[in-house]
């Protein structure tokens, strides 16, 4: 029955969805080396004001590390703000790193808008799409995830608040709460999980695969192949 009625969807591809049906398909999204690009230049601008990323944004291999930072910040949804409020509470070379970043990610944000008039990747605009949009009105399945970006949670948290039946499989141990670091990750997105779950008053079931009882076939049969 799957395979008749369901699809398989990544953030990305579900982002494209939503933007097909509510607009926006066509706007553009630059690629990571138009974003380098747009990077480099946030770094030019910057460059007088930098504490330490100054001369190293002269490096070409190093700008790619750069980006992922700058993007890893964006897809915690971590606030130019915070880094800076986070600077002023440190000291030594972290507290010039974190000032540094909090004015590379203004500046990178600054480029993107007058370039593209939205600094924000799929993800986030999606959050904001798909409370609206018409995909996985039927159910979504949340599959091969051990943790969530908080981006990702939001687009999660957008879909329980339109009422979406969401089920979210995580490889975890007997609910007999062994205390194991190989499931430390799995388990702290089962407690966000829960704790968004109750906050948007959606009633939350935990079933197992493991056991001699099979209360949930069909999570079986998707661990199975």
């Amino acid at each position: 029955a799957l395979s008749l009625h369901g699809e398989v969807l990544s953030f990305t591809r579900l982002y494209s969805r939503a933007a097909a049906e509510l607009g926006g398909l066509a706007d553009p999204i630059p690629d990571r080396g138009a974003r380098l690009l747009l990077l480099a230049l946030a770094l030019e601008e910057t460059a007088p004001l930098l504490r330490q990323y100054g001369e190293r944004g002269r490096r070409g291999d190093w700008l790619p590390q750069l980006l992922d930072a700058v993007e890893e910040l964006e897809s915690s949804l971590t606030e130019p703000d915070a880094l800076m409020a986070a600077a002023e509470e440190a000291t030594g070379s972290i507290r010039d790193k974190l000032y540094d970043l909090a004015l590379v990610q203004q500046a990178y944000r600054a480029a993107l808008d007058r370039r593209l008039g939205d600094s924000r990747d799929r993800i986030r605009r999606l959050a904001d799409m798909a409370e609206n949009c018409s995909a996985g009105a039927g159910g979504l399945w949340a599959d091969g995830f051990t943790d969530f970006t908080a981006a990702e949670l939001e687009v999660l948290d957008a879909l329980l608040r339109r009422g979406t039946d969401l089920t979210v499989t995580l490889p975890l141990p007997d609910w007999a709460g062994e205390d194991e670091e190989a499931f430390r990750l799995p388990e702290n997105t089962f407690r966000r999980l829960t704790r968004l779950a109750s906050l948007r008053g959606a009633p939350c079931r935990i079933l197992s695969c493991a056991g001699e009882e099979d209360p949930a076939p069909a999570l079986r049969r998707l661990a199975e192949g």
